[in-house]
């Protein structure tokens, strides 16, 4: 282990024993935090809030946020009616036909001509 490896962990652990979230993620991080696959979040990268550092892509917590506002699904509650929620049938009932209905007989099949 390198000393900028040794000083990260020491600084990682310091941070999660105070409750102190880091200010950005990689990849990896983010998708912990959004509990989605890390490729997910690779393949959509051009729809979703980053910052580019160079050539690492970097979220913070505010890009985190966003990504989940971004995927919110709200169901629609639409009103009751006063008629449904009483219990009356509302539905227009359809007129029976005073015609009767011819018998239907289906039609000889087609055959295959033999060869």
């Amino acid at each position: 282990m390198t000393l900028a490896e040794a000083v990260e962990l020491a600084e990682t652990r310091r941070a999660s024993s105070l409750g102190v979230r880091p200010l950005s993620y990689d990849y990896a991080g983010a998708a912990a935090e959004l509990n989605c696959y890390e490729s997910w979040l690779r393949d959509n990268i051009g729809r979703l809030p980053h910052s580019k550092l160079g050539q690492s892509v970097a979220f913070t917590t505010e890009h985190l946020a966003t990504i989940l506002r971004m995927f919110e699904v709200v169901p629609h509650v639409s009103p009751i009616p006063l008629t449904a929620a009483a219990g009356l049938d509302i539905a227009p009932r359809r007129a029976r036909s005073q015609t009767p209905i011819p018998d239907l007989k289906p039609r000889g099949g087609r055959r295959r001509a033999s060869a």
